[in-house]
């Protein structure tokens, strides 16, 4: 079963900030546009957190510990990156 935790905890959200980025990006994008681009793929992947842990909890796709160690590690980086979203806006609108 860990095969299934290195795809719920390691792939999934790598191809989730894949796919935002493929999907938002633009010819001329400032370090504010990937900040945006990050927190979308943050928020993403609160949403594959909480229906992994759904799928784990109704035993159909043992997952383990992945919707936990999703949610570890996105709950500061999410923080961080709000902060610094709020920080480049503050030093764009100057």
């Amino acid at each position: 079963m860990k095969f299934n935790y290195a795809i719920g905890a390691y792939l999934v959200p790598m191809i989730t900030i894949f796919l935002n980025f493929f999907f938002r990006k633009k010819r001329n994008m400032s370090n504010l546009d990937y900040v945006i681009i990050l927190i979308e793929s943050s928020i993403h992947i609160f949403g594959v957190s909480f229906l992994l842990f759904f799928l784990h909890s109704e035993k159909i796709f043992d997952s383990g510990w992945a919707p936990i160690t999703l949610l570890y590690f996105n709950i500061p980086t999410f923080v961080i990156l709000v902060i610094l979203y709020y920080y480049l806006k503050y030093r764009q609108v100057k």
